[in-house]
């Protein structure tokens, strides 16, 4: 059984799983919500020095309108040390799935990621991408354990 611990807005929130967070986005974020995600990581890498992992997921929303503070911030938590694994998975169509896409492909560009960082639309693809990058970390994941937080987070 898996303890989550939930950090919930009305258009975000912020799960963390042994030394995996999880931000499930209703909208695009806003920079104080980005700072609201370093800093909850920062606080789960205190906690697990083999690393952290990062599962990005990206549900709905109206039309993305990042602004420079977003950017900023967006490429500051990319190009840092936190994560050991990032993983977004865009689970929008359309024009906002097109946008979300464009913005994450920028901002890993910017942001020159030291861990390995991939962009999914289906949850199994990631899900079994980060499970080996994950498990570098201490505890002990298995594809199983990463669905079932990721299940969690979504409907938590």
């Amino acid at each position: 059984m898996l303890d989550l611990v939930v950090h919930q807005r009305s258009d975000y929130k912020l799960v963390t799983c042994q030394n995996l967070e999880i931000a499930v986005w209703q909208s695009a974020p806003r920079a104080g919500q980005l700072r609201a995600l370093e800093a909850t990581g920062a606080t789960l890498r205190r906690r697990y020095e083999g690393g952290i992992g990062l599962l990005n997921v990206i549900e709905g929303g109206g039309l993305p309108d990042f602004s420079d503070e977003v950017r900023q911030q967006a490429v500051k938590l990319t190009a840092g040390t936190l994560y050991v694994v990032a993983a977004h998975l865009v689970l929008v169509g359309g024009m906002v799935g097109a946008a979300t896409r464009a913005f994450l492909s920028t901002i890993t560009l910017l942001g020159r990621p030291r861990a390995p960082t991939r962009t999914f639309d289906d949850p199994a693809h990631a899900l079994a991408w980060m499970t080996p990058l994950l498990r570098a970390g201490e505890p002990s994941w298995t594809v199983t354990t990463v669905t079932e937080a990721y299940e969690k987070a979504r409907g938590a």
